[in-house]
């Protein structure tokens, strides 16, 4: 597998594997989540895009992930997730490796945004609430699949814990965006998005 994975500028998605995957295994087992799909070898399939733009200062932006992107990097950009590595997290596998770019789209720091994406917890409360995730533009980035660039990924904050959906489940969050790093023992993400909404994704923009 190791052979597959791009080397440069990189850094390790995972941190404290066996913690993760502790966690892990707990959120798919039923803890929090109200189910699993079947294991399947297809790659999964990104959300669509929507409208990027807002009308008026006062609007919510609706974004898409290629938003995200700086100018330069928007041209022949690939969206399509990256191949499954199902080992990864195996006793005898290696962690999956984080690569890509960090620079960000300027044009959004401070801007109410609507994204839509999955949720990868960073951890749970005892009772299973969470407060603080990734979200990432396609289902199985950490879990099953190596994770996207850090200008692909935005760190959330939630005002209140809550009992997220599944992981498999795409959601609506909306906030205020910043361009502001934030690393983690499970990589790094361009964005923090300080959320006042989570809805379910229905593919279309509210």
């Amino acid at each position: 597998m190791s052979e597959r994975l791009r080397k440069g500028q990189i850094q390790r998605w995972s941190g404290c594997l066996a913690g993760f995957v502790a966690l892990t295994v707990s959120f798919c087992a039923g803890a929090v989540l109200p189910m699993q799909p079947p294991q399947t070898d297809a790659a999964p399939t990104p959300l669509p895009a929507v409208d990027p733009a807002p009308k008026k200062p006062t609007d919510t932006a609706v974004l898409d992930w290629e938003a995200l992107l700086p100018a330069n990097e928007r041209t022949g950009v690939n969206t399509s997730p990256p191949p499954a590595v199902h080992d990864y997290l195996g006793e005898a596998g290696m962690a999956a490796l984080q690569s890509g770019s960090s620079e960000v789209n300027p044009a959004l720091n401070l801007m109410r945004v609507k994204v839509p994406g999955f949720v990868v917890p960073l951890e749970f409360s005892k009772d299973g609430m969470v407060r603080e995730f990734f979200l990432v533009p396609y289902v199985g980035a950490c879990i099953h699949v190596p994770p996207p660039p850090p200008n692909q990924i935005v760190f959330v904050e939630l005002a209140v814990a809550m009992r997220l959906p599944s992981v498999y489940d795409a959601v609506w969050i909306t906030g205020t965006l910043r361009t502001q790093i934030k690393n983690s023992q499970l990589g790094t993400a361009a964005y923090t998005l300080e959320a006042t909404k989570v809805e379910k994704y229905d593919f279309e923009p509210r």
